[in-house]
């Protein structure tokens, strides 16, 4: 059997000495969400008005409910770069960190929510117009999934 040498021990030791004084080597958690759902809400000026979701495979559920093309209920699977940049937006937006609301205006105006979720933990951010320039990012390119081809009607997932 190899004796263990001098600088090994020394390295071991400190390792243990640290974890008895309460040092953590953990990372800081980045949280890999499951599914995300954005919602727009109705207006006075008829805005329009739906919710879709989207996994982390791509499969995506939309529910139109008023003033938009598409009424009722469809489903499609993105396809793998649509998927690939949505959830990349995703995570570099941090949204772990973000605040749960920013200006939405007055009641009469139109919402949006952003809810991601993590097992059991969700994230729900409440938004208008003036917000961080990511939400703007994460609201028109979710705007483009809807408008590509392919959607079916009903939900298949």
């Amino acid at each position: 059997m190899e004796k263990l040498s001098g600088k090994k021990i020394s390295f071991l030791t400190l390792i243990v000495l640290l974890s008895l004084f309460g040092f953590s080597f953990q990372k800081e958690q980045v949280f890999r969400w499951d599914r995300l759902e954005f919602e727009k809400t109705g207006c006075l000026n008829k805005c329009k008005s739906f919710k879709i979701n989207i996994d982390r495979k791509g499969n995506a559920v939309y529910e139109g409910m008023s003033n938009t093309s598409m009424l009722g209920t469809y489903s499609r699977r993105l396809n793998y770069k649509e998927n690939k940049n949505l959830w990349k937006l995703i995570y570099s937006a941090q949204l772990e960190a973000m605040k749960e609301e920013y200006d939405y205006g007055a009641e009469d105006t139109q919402q949006k929510f952003l809810r991601c979720y993590f097992g059991t933990k969700v994230k729900e951010i409440r938004f208008g117009n003036d917000v961080p320039e990511v939400l703007k990012k994460i609201d028109a390119f979710i705007e483009k999934i809807i408008y590509n081809k392919g959607w079916v009607v009903g939900e298949r997932f």
